[in-house]
């Protein structure tokens, strides 16, 4: 069960901060600025959790996290890499309560499969989004933004062609809300076909995609996402009518598919099922 499922009475008081990748390199440092920011403004709460659960080098990738939160100014005891790498981990009691009164939760990029493999339905997972509800930012970048949405791509689509099973659809954490799929790297890696691949696999959700250095910032008290950083956005409407598929070849035709491209300062209303 979705541990934010019995939420609906109370939405969660957190923010989002969903990242496109990448923005570790850039020199201002400017999203990584922008998360910290947020986090200074949840009261009572002033620890920064650090999830390298995606990555095989989680030391090496979450400890660059670790240097850059300190270099901007965040107080180095509050800033934590808990031991996150097996699903026993995940059971550990002092990992969960240290997730659920923090600040901020920061994830990783690596492997988003593996990352909610980890710590879905575990004691880490279900304080990830207890510290959601109660109001921590949760920022992921790369697999660590991907796994934000509901469902993910887990595997495919690297081909390009638009073709019926190129993509391997998998259960996300769903902070965002469900049947919203959300891709990184995007123009960089061309992954536009591969984006409307999974819509076709599940034509009720809508597909989000987020360039590199950029994100999209969710407010609690606000149904309007908003794009943040240097590149844009791409969100594409679930289509009005069921895709179709040659049987012979696979090759899908979708359509129509409504495409809106955002940059900083623009936003949309998101629908957060």
């Amino acid at each position: 069960m979705d541990p934010g499922a019995g939420a609906a009475s109370a939405p969660p008081q957190g923010y989002l901060l969903i990242v496109g990748g990448s923005e570790r390199l850039n020199k201002e440092l400017r999203l990584l600025r922008t998360y910290l920011q947020l986090c200074d403004q949840v009261p009572g709460r002033r620890d920064i959790v650090v999830i390298a659960s995606a990555t095989g080098h989680p030391e090496a990738l979450g400890g660059e996290y670790l240097r850059l939160f300190r270099q901007i100014g965040w107080p180095p005891p509050l800033i934590h890499l808990p031991p996150l790498a097996t699903r026993v981990d995940a059971a550990d009691p002092g990992v969960a309560a240290l997730i659920a009164g923090a600040a901020g939760i920061y994830m990783t990029g690596g492997d988003q499969v593996d990352l909610v493999d980890i710590l879905m339905g575990t004691p880490a997972g279900d304080a990830l989004w207890a510290a959601y509800r109660a109001g921590a930012v949760i920022g992921g970048t790369s697999a660590g933004a991907t796994a934000i949405g509901d469902p993910m791509i887990a595997r495919g689509g690297g081909s390009g062609e638009l073709k019926r099973g190129e993509i391997t659809l998998h259960p996300g954490f769903a902070l965002a809300g469900h049947d919203l799929i959300i891709d990184t790297h995007f123009g960089r890696r061309g992954r536009f076909p591969r984006l409307v691949a999974a819509i076709a696999e599940q034509p009720t959700a809508m597909g989000i995609g987020i360039d590199e250095n950029t994100a999209l910032l969710i407010r609690p008290d606000n149904p309007h996402a908003e794009v943040l950083g240097n590149g844009v956005v791409y969100l594409v409407e679930s289509p009005a009518d069921p895709p179709t598929h040659d049987p012979h070849h696979g090759a899908i035709g979708i359509a129509p598919l409504t495409l809106y491209i955002l940059r900083e300062g623009q936003r949309y209303e998101l629908r957060r099922a």
